[in-house]
């Protein structure tokens, strides 16, 4: 409790008796009313007249009722705007004239103005309390508006990080869109080339198997032709097992010309630059066009894969060239360039025309199938394959594989 509420107390104990009816209060309300004729005025003078009124009636008749006056006045000077040091002057001026040094009229005083100041009191402190409670409210606002910047700037962030993905992934959907494109041209291609390929094992295990049963059976039954012959007319023996010999002989090359062509020993044995050099010139005696061929010596420096796919698409390449461009001569050639090992095969022969972009790289009839089968040979290795033919001017098979480690 405040001290003005302990002497509130204090002055409404000293003298206070039960309280009065409320029928007793009005009449003392009454009493103090301002007449009409002196209605007009400032609320100040108006209150001040009331305030001495209700004083000099409290020091004649020192009840409670006339106490709870001061109560009242001082309800109302807080209603009208009356401040506390106006009331504090009021009270003085009506004490000097009423009171005179009478020490019991100055504590009847004393308690009349301690009533009048118990509105200010709870006024004042209501004042605090709601002050106290603004206090509160506007701590916990600012905590929240705190809190709701936090939250706008991480919704900030969050908005352009959605931007951002919805970028991202409008672009990896076009960029997956072409992959997809790409893979499905590219499927078409590898199911086309399957389907072919098994044709082709095919063709080629019949061929194998035909030239096998026409020259190598042929060449074993003439064989044992001969040696009967020689077992039968010892007279002739010599004669007949120099004609098996012959037989034999032939047989033995046609069984390495199977051999090269199914896998090459000399790639293995004696390296790229000699196994291309033998099988060219067997090419060459075989088809009578002539083959001019030039390596350098670093090409011995590339991996088995690297090797097998060079001689795999030079022995396509002149296949085709053989079977297709009807020409008069064609040369091989491998050189390093900075960046890359050249392979180029090219002919003086007829052009042929390729397909667009967005079809297969190149055309899928049977007869070149060897040129798709070339071109996944080289991807397989990392390598590019580029096909230059043109009318009157030949064809020019272009493959670039990446150079050895010690020559990057």
């Amino acid at each position: 409790m405040s001290p003005t509420e302990k002497s509130i107390g204090q002055a409404k104990g000293q003298g206070r008796s039960l309280r009065q009816p409320a029928s007793k209060v009005r009449s003392a309300l009454a009493i103090t009313r301002t007449p009409s004729g002196t209605a007009h005025g400032d609320p100040f003078n108006r209150f001040s007249k009331r305030y001495l009124l209700a004083f000099q009636n409290y020091l004649l008749h020192p009840e409670e009722v006339f106490l709870q006056l001061a109560y009242e006045l001082g309800r109302q000077a807080v209603a009208e705007g009356i401040g506390l040091l106006n009331l504090f002057r009021i009270h003085i001026t009506a004490a000097e004239r009423a009171c005179s040094n009478d020490s019991e009229k100055l504590a009847a005083a004393g308690r009349f103005f301690m009533e009048a100041l118990s509105p200010f009191e709870a006024t004042h402190r209501g004042f605090r309390e709601t002050n106290d409670k603004l206090a509160e409210l506007n701590a916990t606002l600012a905590k929240r508006n705190n809190e709701l910047g936090a939250i706008n700037f991480a919704l900030k962030q969050e908005i352009e990080e959605r931007k951002r993905t919805e970028n991202a992934l409008r672009q990896s959907k076009e960029h997956y869109r072409v992959l997809f494109n790409d893979a499905r041209v590219m499927q078409d291609n590898l199911r086309h080339l399957s389907n072919r390929v098994l044709h082709v094992q095919e063709d080629e295990r019949k061929r194998i198997s035909r030239e096998l049963h026409d020259e190598v059976g042929q060449a074993l039954t003439a064989v044992n032709v001969h040696l009967t012959m020689a077992r039968k007319a010892p007279e002739t023996a010599h004669r007949q097992i120099g004609d098996a010999q012959k037989l034999l002989e032939q047989t033995m090359d046609s069984v390495h010309r199977f051999a090269r062509e199914l896998r090459p020993a000399m790639l293995d044995d004696l390296g790229l630059g000699a196994a291309l050099r033998s099988y060219i010139k067997a090419f060459s005696e075989r088809t009578r066009l002539p083959v001019r061929f030039d390596a350098v010596s670093i090409i011995e420096e590339l991996g088995s894969d690297e090797k097998m796919v060079l001689y795999r698409v030079v022995q396509e390449g002149l296949t085709n060239v053989a079977r297709h461009a009807n020409a008069t001569e064609a040369s091989v050639t491998i050189r390093a360039t900075r960046v890359a090992m050249r392979l180029e095969l090219t002919d003086d022969g007829k052009a042929f025309s390729l397909e667009p972009k967005d079809g297969p790289p190149v055309q899928a009839d049977q007869k070149r199938l060897g040129l798709l089968g070339m071109q996944e040979r080289v991807r397989l290795v990392n390598g590019t394959l580029h096909i230059d033919s043109r009318e009157g001017k030949g064809t020019t098979l272009r493959v670039d594989l990446p150079l050895p480690r010690q020559s990057a």
